[in-house]
């Protein structure tokens, strides 16, 4: 596994430098792999890593890496692919201003750059919803609530909790 992932950072380096170079015009690196927390209600509290948080006069902008598929930018535009959202509420935390989230795409040579992106009034949006959405969740769940899965054949395809979801007992009623 470490080779392949070198052998993939080696091939696409030329590119992530160029998007590098373009991007410090108007983003400065700040922090990366920063773990972060942030309490949304007292009795609901989230927790995370973000990959990297750059920064200008603007505020914070949260850069997911993806060196395989990530939602599209329909998807998230939509607010079906919540994790630049929940980014950003992530980031709350400390009471400085998300103007962005994105995702770096870094999966092959040729596809190296900005995939989804949320900001502006858009980005506020998403995250006043994300927020919502969670924390009614999480009261549905401390209610002792059944919970339907939300996802589609197509998010299931590439989630990593299919171990644990609720989804085929859901079907199953």
């Amino acid at each position: 596994a470490h080779r392949a992932w070198l052998q993939l950072w080696q091939s696409v380096i030329p590119e992530y430098i160029d998007w590098q170079i373009q991007r410090e015009s108007t983003w400065q690196v700040s922090q990366s792999e920063v773990k972060s927390e942030h309490e949304l209600k007292p009795s609901i509290k989230i927790k995370g890593r973000l990959d990297r948080i750059d920064c200008n006069d603007k505020g914070l902008a949260i850069v997911d890496y993806k060196t395989g598929s990530a939602a599209s930018k329909n998807d998230v535009e939509k607010g079906e692919a919540v994790q630049l959202p929940f980014y950003a509420l992530l980031s709350k935390a400390d009471k400085k201003t998300v103007a962005r989230v994105e995702y770096l795409k870094l999966d092959r040579p040729g596809n190296v750059g900005t995939g989804a992106a949320l900001e502006g009034e858009q980005l506020d949006e998403m995250l006043e919803l994300t927020e919502q959405r969670l924390i009614e969740i999480m009261q549905q769940i401390q209610e002792g609530q059944a919970l339907p899965a939300w996802a589609d054949e197509k998010s299931c395809n590439w989630c990593d909790m299919q171990t644990l979801c609720r989804r085929q007992v859901w079907e199953d009623r």
